[in-house]
């Protein structure tokens, strides 16, 4: 459960985190387009402040993390791809704990959306969404800064 848990924040913190790259980059060009809501809902996982409290930071700030998990969104998929490192040991408790409540939520919204869809408007999938948007990001962050501290992981032959 914890490889699992770890698969579906890195697959969804680098499936946002490039997505809004590319966006950015894209915006430099021609003008920005709107995009369908269940798309934004699935990406909104790439920053470790979510949109809603983005306006109260810095821009500068809120870029500069956005940059720093283009990094480290980066570098994971590189090591699970070239170098086959799939959970690191510094997923822990805590992080397992904070990405499970994030996948939680997440599935919570996705069910809301899709089977509430004739019954509600939409706020309470996006009410369940916001839990998933912090947890999930922060499990990745620490995870992936702990990373940094152990070191390579060195093979016992």
């Amino acid at each position: 459960m914890r490889s699992v848990a770890y698969f579906f924040c890195v697959v969804l913190v680098a499936l946002s985190t490039f997505y809004a790259s590319l966006v950015s980059l894209l915006s430099l060009f021609r003008p920005p387009s709107t995009f369908l809501l269940s798309v934004d809902m699935f990406l909104l996982f790439g920053s470790l402040v979510p949109p809603i409290l983005a306006n109260w930071l810095p821009r500068s700030a809120v870029s500069v993390l956005g940059y720093l998990m283009l990094f480290l969104a980066t570098r994971r998929t590189w090591l699970f791809i070239v170098r086959k490192e799939r959970t690191p040991v510094s997923f822990g408790a805590f992080q397992n704990l904070l990405a499970l409540i994030g996948l939680a939520f997440f599935a919570l919204g996705w069910g809301t959306m899709i089977f509430g869809a004739s019954v509600s408007s939409g706020f309470t999938a996006a009410i369940l969404f916001i839990p998933a948007m912090v947890c999930i990001p922060w499990a990745f962050f620490l995870t992936e800064i702990f990373s940094f501290r152990r070191g390579p992981i060195k093979s016992a032959a």
